[in-house]
């Protein structure tokens, strides 16, 4: 072995050791290195502008840092790791391009927190955002009216939203004009309005084939808000879990197919115990109307826990249906400790009986199901 080449194996071998690279005793050739090394520099890190940081009453405000990290990472093309040995407060938003990725150390570990009325992340312009993300970070406000966890518009094309855990804003997270992205691993806590608010607000502005996996918001007025002024096509929740909202848990209008996979619905319409009356048009968990002409709505694996300490009211019911709503139920259940005490699980006010296949009661209700 000539010298040149005992020296580039020397080489090898020392950044295989650093960076847990394999190599094989194949012809070696220098490049080889060049993709994995790359991928584990392919960052840039926010602590790197810790200079720039600016004390303020809580800590230190962590906006010029962080917008000089964005820039730099637009430039470089780079991921931008927003994780400090420290919670960073933000007096301005968040503004990512259209493609940034921002990951942090995990949703419990990278802490943004908010001081004003302000928006975490600020997604909201009117530009297309094709294969964004943001993952594994932290958002806490201090339940100021006008925050937002992340304002989220026109992302597109596999843009994803995941590992995150936003709390104390009155928006959780925000949606509108968007299509084939993903939201996963979020956990949303203590909103002043909504957990989710999806937007779709015109034929050009619309929500159509996204989806929600691994989602648990609890304690907020609802934990999810559909809003469809254009009626939204093809929207999934699988797996998430709605506790202890203040009202409804799940309000839709105007949102259609609509589907609720292996849902947990727990100990929802707080307020029904101490300041609202329940009737039929406001339900425990989940509030559907305005479905128009693509009105399925499905129910899989869903399991329904009511509390049994709701005002004197005859119109406690767990689901509401609106007009024209063809709506399956199968394999669910349906949960209250006290039986006869929930006065109907379903209500319906739909022209099509809803379809009931395999569902369970634990503690029955005085009717499954109300309507035609």
């Amino acid at each position: 072995m000539n010298r040149r080449n005992f020296l580039l194996n020397f080489l090898i071998g020392v950044l295989s050791f650093i960076f847990g690279y394999k190599v094989g005793n194949s012809n070696i050739k220098s490049d080889i290195l060049s993709e994995e090394l790359t991928e584990k520099v392919n960052f840039v890190s926010v602590k790197s502008y810790s200079n720039k940081k600016v004390l303020i009453a809580n800590g230190y405000d962590w906006s010029p840092a962080i917008e000089q990290a964005i820039k730099d990472a637009s430039v470089t093309k780079k991921k931008l790791v927003l994780h400090a040995d420290e919670d960073m407060y933000i007096t301005r938003p968040i503004v990512p391009n259209q493609s940034t990725k921002i990951v942090g150390f995990g949703k419990y570990n990278s802490t943004i927190k908010l001081v004003g009325a302000i928006k975490g992340i600020d997604l909201s312009s009117d530009v297309n955002k094709t294969g964004v993300e943001i993952s594994s970070i932290n958002i806490v406000g201090d339940k100021a009216l006008g925050q937002i966890g992340i304002d989220a518009n026109y992302l597109v094309n596999g843009s994803t939203i995941k590992d995150v855990r936003i709390a104390n804003v009155e928006i959780g997270l925000r949606i509108k004009k968007c299509w084939y992205s993903s939201f996963s691993e979020i956990f949303i806590q203590g909103c002043l309005n909504y957990g989710i608010h999806v937007i779709s607000a015109s034929p050009t502005e619309q929500v159509n084939a996204i989806s929600f996996k691994s989602i648990y918001i609890q304690d907020c007025k609802n934990c999810v808000f559909l809003d469809g002024v254009n009626v939204a096509a093809a929207v999934k929740f699988d797996s998430c879990t709605f506790e202890q909202s203040r009202k409804t848990a799940v309000v839709s209008n105007s949102f259609s197919p609509l589907t609720f996979d292996n849902c947990y619905f727990e100990s929802n319409y707080m307020d029904g115990s101490t300041t609202d009356t329940l009737v039929w048009g406001t339900p425990i968990d989940v509030k559907i109307t305005g479905t128009a002409i693509r009105n399925i709505v499905r129910f899989v694996g869903c399991y329904f826990a009511r509390k049994n300490d709701f005002l004197e009211s005859t119109q406690k019911a767990g689901i509401y249906l609106g007009a024209d709503i063809k709506a399956t139920y199968e394999s669910c259940q349906f949960v209250c400790n006290t039986s006869n005490y929930i006065d109907s699980n379903i209500y319906s006010i739909s022209q099509y009986p809803a379809e009931i296949r395999s569902c369970q009661e634990d503690g029955y209700a005085k009717t499954m199901y109300r309507g035609k």
